[in-house]
């Protein structure tokens, strides 16, 4: 009843805000120029904070899903479910796209709901397929294109007798979402990001590379795999195939980085 009554008071809350907009919009059509322009600047704010503190409402919710889930599952170890960063930046690009482009705000929503909809599918399962690990990849990628524009371009290059091999689910998040935060936001050039997949005899090799041209830091590129939860992916592969299996972080000439996971096909 509690969550019911929270959730109709941030949905009356975004709703007045929008009808504050529209309500000052009208007025200030209605009345003579320079007396009105104070009017329907308040008005603007107060329905751009609404709409701001709702998003912000949801988001919260979102975060404490998958907190609750956490505490609750027994893959507790597993810390790279929704990026807290990612999900705040998001919010408040849709945020400030509600305001100049509504269509573009819906459709990040849109992207955002089928993400999360397939991290929560592939954290509940143990292994699955790589062809669902990379619309994984693909969905997270398109969500911060819309954020960082021609900063980042993607590309895949993944072999078509890859897609149906099974493989251990939310592998390849944690490192799309290194070369995004570590890449791409500290290049002061724009970035292209490249997921690769093919086979080595029996083993599997994936790969996320970039050539982000940012000067390399083995300290703070170390703490950025550890925070991100390569430690934990890395138990997580040995976890399924031994020692079979192996990441590596590879220095790209002229610049970039690549990290590249090779596991056995079964």
């Amino acid at each position: 009843m509690a969550n019911l009554l929270e959730r109709q008071s941030a949905a009356k809350l975004f709703m007045a805000g929008v009808a504050g907009m529209v309500l000052t919009m009208i007025l200030y059509l209605m009345m003579p120029v320079t007396p009105a322009w104070p009017l329907f600047l308040s008005g603007f704010i107060g329905g751009l904070v609404g709409g701001i503190v709702y998003v912000t409402w949801l988001g919260a919710k979102i975060a404490n899903l998958f907190l609750s889930k956490r505490v609750a599952d027994p893959h507790v170890g597993l810390p790279w479910q929704v990026n807290k960063l990612f999900l705040f930046n998001t919010l408040h690009n849709v945020a400030a796209l509600t305001v100049i482009d509504a269509d573009k705000a819906r459709n990040v929503i849109e992207m955002m709901a089928a993400y999360v909809r397939t991290v929560n599918d592939l954290f509940s399962q143990s292994l699955t397929l790589l062809t669902q690990e990379v619309r994984c990849a693909e969905l997270l990628l398109a969500i911060e294109q819309e954020r960082l524009g021609d900063r980042l371009q993607v590309r895949t290059e993944i072999d078509a007798d890859c897609l149906e091999v099974p493989v251990p689910g939310l592998i390849l998040q944690p490192i799309v979402e290194h070369a995004v935060l570590h890449g791409v936001e500290m290049s002061p050039e724009p970035v292209e990001i490249v997921l690769s997949a093919h086979r080595q005899a029996h083993t599997l090799v994936l790969e996320v590379q970039d050539n982000a041209n940012i000067t390399y830091d083995e300290d703070k590129q170390n703490q950025a795999l550890v925070n991100l939860g390569f430690p934990d992916l890395g138990r997580l592969l040995r976890s399924h195939f031994k020692n079979r299996t192996s990441i590596e972080v590879i220095r790209v000439q002229p610049h970039g980085t690549c990290v590249r996971i090779s596991m056995p096909i079964a």
